[in-house]
């Protein structure tokens, strides 16, 4: 499932994604099970690693950059952090500053 991870008291785990299909309901489908399953994650820790967290660095393609405002707050309504390329910066910096 993850692309990466990394731990500050909780396993974040990054996952790269695309929000590039063609249409809209496609876009959002693809954004409601993504923030479904990280809240799951969110929800109900891991036996052997405890606490999670999905993180996801997402591309948008014409119909998702139109919903992206829309996307960000579903994910953020399920404990899912969404970073575009714009924004890795803020992730990079996260990691510096508390993984451990």
């Amino acid at each position: 499932m993850a692309d990466y991870a990394f731990q500050n008291g909780r396993l974040n785990l990054i996952q790269a994604k695309e929000f590039t299909q063609l249409r809209v309901a496609d876009v959002l489908r693809e954004a409601m099970k993504t923030a479904v399953d990280g809240h799951l994650l969110y929800k109900h820790p891991d036996p052997q690693t405890g606490e999670r967290q999905l993180l996801i660095v997402g591309e948008f393609g014409a119909a998702g950059r139109e919903q992206q405002t829309k996307i960000e707050a579903m994910l953020a309504d399920h404990e899912v952090g969404l970073y575009s390329p714009e924004t890795l910066d803020t992730l990079i910096q996260l990691i510096r500053e508390t993984a451990h």
